[in-house]
């Protein structure tokens, strides 16, 4: 839900790379809801991660899978890995609040 944030007017700075713009938006907003620091430093790394090739699926499960969901979401990556039936279910399963 974070990871491109810093893509936009009001989560952009002018000195960091939209990834770590992502990283610190969802980085506070995560601490202003209490997470455990843990988990925290876990998603910014993620997303700040997750537009460097070949670093991620080395690290932290979570780290990879975000990696991964956005590459076969923006790039089609390993889309044919899955079938119809599965690409369908995660369809359906992300228009699910």
């Amino acid at each position: 839900m974070f990871h491109d944030m810093g893509l936009t007017r009001k989560h952009s700075t002018a000195n960091e790379r939209f990834e770590v713009d992502s990283a610190n938006t969802a980085r506070d907003f995560l601490r202003s809801h209490g997470i455990p620091q843990d988990e925290v430093d876990l998603v910014w790394t993620a997303i700040a991660l997750h537009t460097t090739p070949g670093v991620p699926p080395h690290m932290h499960p979570v780290v990879a899978l975000l990696t991964a969901g956005v590459e076969m979401d923006v790039l089609g990556l390993a889309y044919q890995e899955y079938s119809n039936a599965e690409r369908e279910a995660g369809r359906a399963g992300a228009s699910t609040p």
